[in-house]
């Protein structure tokens, strides 16, 4: 099978209005203020694929790990950065992919040689995060409260 190393990031931005604080308590009543929180997702993985027969059996299941870190800030409504921080974390993905060279060889060859591409796949994957430093009771819960669903193309350079 297949060893790789990789690095990925991201970009995720939601905003609304604040909560008015009276008399130090946080109410429900909404202010006239805009909040935002950012947040710029990176992760660090490590994914064994299973492509040993791929070439006879276009499936090639897989398995990642990642070690993830979130960098976030939060803006208040005069654009000023009200807090920053990084919540880190791990996750671990399981998935299956079909190699679609198995279906024209000579057109995958052509490929190859024009781009470098050595293999083409469609995948998907399911993914389970803990972002939450590692079970820290004073640190924000930033994991998935479910699994994610991915699916997409895969290039093998």
């Amino acid at each position: 099978g297949s060893l790789e190393v990789g690095f990925r990031t991201g970009y995720f931005r939601e905003s609304g209005k604040s909560l008015e604080i009276v008399n130090g308590q946080i109410t429900d009543t909404k202010s006239g203020d805009t909040t935002t929180f950012n947040i710029i997702p990176t992760s660090l993985t490590l994914t064994y694929r299973f492509d040993t027969f791929a070439e006879r059996f276009p499936l090639a299941p897989y398995g990642r790990v990642a070690l993830e870190r979130y960098n976030w800030w939060i803006g208040s409504g005069s654009s000023a950065i009200a807090k920053k921080g990084a919540t880190n974390g791990y996750s671990a993905t399981a998935g299956v992919a079909l190699l679609v060279d198995f279906f024209d060889s000579g057109l995958a060859r052509e490929l190859d040689q024009d781009t470098g591409i050595n293999h083409t796949y469609l995948f998907v994957d399911v993914t389970k995060s803990w972002v939450k430093d590692f079970g820290s009771s004073t640190s924000w819960d930033l994991s998935d409260d479910k699994l994610s669903l991915a699916f997409g193309v895969m290039f093998v350079f």
